[in-house]
């Protein structure tokens, strides 16, 4: 299966998805900025091939990028 990713969010260093991680003994949600991570393949007018470094499982954070960095915790309300 292929994933796609718009190119705004690999240009703009914003690919952020949800991990699930343990702190103080209790699983919590994080933001991981994984752009650096990512290999790209072809493109289209709007977006990248990823060829590694997301997998189908992952969510991936498309909105609200100005209030997120990189190991905060976030509360999905909607998926």
């Amino acid at each position: 299966m292929e994933i796609g990713i718009p190119k705004e969010l690999y240009d703009n260093h914003e690919i952020y998805i949800l991990s699930s991680e343990m702190i103080n003994g209790e699983i919590r949600t994080v933001v991981r900025n994984v752009t650096e991570k990512v290999e790209i393949g072809r493109s289209n007018e709007d977006s990248y091939e990823i060829l590694k470094g997301l997998y189908g499982m992952n969510k991936i954070i498309i909105d609200g990028f100005e209030i997120i960095q990189d190991g905060c915790e976030v509360y999905v309300i909607n998926e």
